[in-house]
């Protein structure tokens, strides 16, 4: 918040050559950001190592940002980072009911008086 600046992100969208600063993107778009800047961090930590590449993707919600559009879109392009860039799993935290049944495994979770039970819905 202050005069100091450790990272200052620019954003550059594929329609447009003119990069604009985070302040002014939408929740969405920032959303989208963050999932596209988490990824790119992590394959960049594994790219040194062959011991430990990068096979997992946990995204833990902020779905909710999302307009359908948005919802479809973001959808498509996780499963083109898991085809295109051999991630074994995608993990996604979501209550969105119309964004998780876009893929093929699904679990849901629910609070018990003995902890949380995890119930497969939807098996490949």
């Amino acid at each position: 918040d202050g005069p100091d600046k450790a990272f200052a992100l620019r954003v550059r969208r594929a329609d447009d050559p003119a990069p604009i600063g985070v302040a002014y993107l939408s929740g969405s778009q920032k959303f989208r950001v963050a999932v596209a800047v988490a990824v790119g961090v992590g394959r960049f930590a594994a790219a040194g190592t062959r011991a430990c590449p990068l096979e997992s993707v946990i995204i833990d919600e902020g779905f909710g940002s999302l307009d359908k559009d948005g919802l479809r879109c973001m959808a498509d392009e996780l499963a083109r980072l898991k085809d295109r860039c051999a991630l074994k799993r995608v993990v996604l935290v979501s209550h969105q009911d119309e964004f998780v049944g876009r893929f093929p495994v699904g679990w849901r979770l629910t609070p018990g008086d003995g902890g949380t039970t995890a119930a497969a819905y939807r098996t490949r």
